[in-house]
């Protein structure tokens, strides 16, 4: 313990010189004259060239909304496509149609040929439908010829705009289209012979056929 005094003492003593020289350094410093050093003009405007001491705030640049760029370029590209694939839905349906009255028209008449009375009845207004029941009659077939001149009759009333053909409609749905027209009658007893003939599987002679053939003229020529 004793010892732990003395060394204790004896780092005061040899510390307490520094102390005091420490102090009269600082004293000195503090009592040295300021000498202030003049800046040179030149250097100190290069130094703050460029340098703006305005007041004003500063604006940041607009923010742009990129979510609603993005959506508005999706949605264009939607539309571009649907447009595009409607055109050439277009084009191709003109096309098809095209080349189908294009082989309708330039089909050479053969008396030998098979009529397709399926696909005629589809596509009514691409074939020659008088064309057609010549070739039927010449071939006897007058059950086909009376199934055509049925067809021809609802060409005929489609182009007069009396009704509205489609090929998945029935008779019936053509007779309903005609209430209120004089004509209803009379296309009613057509139909009546149509269906007796084509699906009653009434056998028709020449004979027969030339009445019923009458009477489908007469009424075309009326419309």
């Amino acid at each position: 313990m004793k010892l732990a005094v003395f060394i204790s003492s004896f780092l005061f003593l040899f510390c307490l010189p520094l102390l005091s020289l420490g102090q009269d350094a600082t004293n000195s410093y503090l009592q040295e004259e300021l000498t202030i050093q003049p800046i040179d003009q030149t250097d100190w405007e290069e130094a703050t060239a460029g340098l703006d001491y305005g007041e004003g705030k500063f604006v940041p640049p607009p923010k742009t909304d990129t979510a609603n760029l993005e959506f508005l370029a999706t949605l264009f590209k939607i539309i571009g496509i649907l447009a595009v694939v409607v055109a050439i839905a277009f084009l191709l349906r003109y096309f098809v149609g095209i080349q189908g009255m294009q082989k309708a028209t330039n089909k050479k008449f053969d008396p030998n040929a098979k009529i397709d009375t399926q696909t005629i009845a589809e596509h009514i207004h691409e074939f020659d439908l008088p064309a057609l029941i010549q070739q039927a009659i010449v071939q006897k077939d007058f059950s086909v010829a009376t199934r055509l001149y049925y067809l021809l009759t609802i060409k005929t009333l489609s182009d007069k705009n009396l009704i509205q053909w489609k090929k998945d409609k029935t008779n019936r749905n053509y007779l309903n289209e005609l209430k209120g027209f004089d004509i209803k009658n009379q296309f009613s007893q057509l139909t009546n012979i149509f269906e007796r003939v084509w699906y009653g599987e009434v056998a028709v002679n020449e004979a027969i056929f030339g009445e019923i053939e009458g009477q489908f003229k007469g009424f075309n020529n009326n419309i």
